[in-house]
């Protein structure tokens, strides 16, 4: 029988895939530092030639030989005159395994040697899991002095699935947080951000994740679904009561914000509050039943996360005559088909 249910579980992965690093927003992060450097097996830093000021010669080997390394990249200008006035510092570089290339990572100074040092020391029980004890690592950076560890720190944080997040311990800096939400360079940053001030109990916080998300409700991209999952955070109950009523019921906003949606609601029914679980599967039941087109990113969302509580809804939704792709109505019968295979834990 747990053979059968293993089959029917990978069979689930297949289809709808699994919940991405940070596991609220629908997109896949560009992989960190971190996780970069965990790919490989060799590690250097290195700084400009002594008898060519133009190109890069290996200075230390942080994992792997260094005998023989050429690097290929040209040392720029701006390398080049930071170098000059300091002569600890260096330029950290790994060999990617998929290209067999090596590639410049980080420019590292007095404030992010100590990091390197960590990271380095952690490098093989990484490898092997240790997530929390690894991210709780950056958790402690969020506030540091130094923006570029601010942002090495909030890259990492955004591999991290929601359920560490969560559970991570933070000294926020809630005005700065949202001092740095708004420029374009930095929206690759925001969803992170805004995770963490849904984490916060501040009211400065909690106003700010309101008013964001009503402000991002046309927008396109993952920003959307952060809003809703930090709206969620800090509204419990009453907040997923908002979050279908205002927003999942209305058809003027774009389907794939309505999915993001859902994908919060499914995300946080695996927070382990049982009386928000049973009140997110209550909201959704009756917005599936007034919106029967939402089974498919349902299906996806909840199928994604192996929880098969809606099936009895889904199966409504698909035989109330509502016009669906080919594509849709087939994950809505993949949802089924696994959700009559799957064992009740319970039980």
């Amino acid at each position: 029988m747990v053979r059968h249910f293993i089959f029917w579980a990978c069979f689930a992965l297949s289809l709808f895939g699994t919940a991405q690093a940070c596991g609220f927003h629908n997109y896949a992060p560009r992989p960190s530092m971190v996780e970069q450097l965990l790919s490989s097996d060799h590690i250097l830093l290195a700084r400009q030639s002594e008898t060519n000021p133009f190109r890069y010669t290996p200075v230390q080997a942080l994992k792997g030989p260094i005998d023989g390394v050429e690097l290929p990249q040209l040392v720029d200008s701006v390398t080049r005159r930071k170098l000059a006035v300091s002569e600890s510092d260096s330029v950290l570089f790994f060999l990617d395994p998929e290209t067999g290339n090596w590639k410049r990572l980080a420019y590292v100074d007095s404030a992010m040697h100590p990091i390197v040092d960590e990271i380095m020391q952690n490098h093989s029980s990484w490898r092997l899991g240790g997530d929390f004890e690894r991210f709780q690592l950056f958790a402690d950076m969020i506030d540091h002095p130094n923006r570029q560890v601010r942002n090495l720190a909030l890259r990492e944080l955004d591999q991290a699935d929601y359920s560490v997040l969560r559970e991570l311990s933070f000294s926020l800096n809630v005005k700065g947080i949202i001092s740095d939400i708004g420029p374009v360079q930095e929206r690759e940053l925001e969803p992170i951000r805004v995770l963490l001030l849904g984490l916060s109990t501040q009211d400065t916080a909690q106003s700010f994740v309101k008013q964001g998300l009503n402000h991002n409700r046309r927008a396109t991209g993952p920003v959307f679904g952060a809003y809703a999952t930090a709206f969620v955070e800090a509204g419990k109950k009453d907040a997923v009561t908002n979050l279908v009523e205002t927003y999942l019921d209305d058809p003027s906003l774009s389907m794939t914000n309505r999915e993001l949606l859902i994908e919060a609601l499914a995300l946080h029914r695996l927070s382990g509050d049982l009386s928000l679980g049973m009140e997110i599967l209550s909201a959704l039941e009756h917005a599936l039943a007034r919106n029967p087109e939402l089974a498919p990113a349902a299906a996806r969302q909840f199928g994604a996360r192996h929880d098969w509580a809606l099936r009895h809804v889904l199966s409504g939704a698909l035989h109330s005559g509502v016009p669906l792709s080919e594509a849709d109505v087939r994950d809505v019968m993949d949802y089924l088909a696994i959700a009559g295979q799957s064992i009740d834990p319970l039980q």
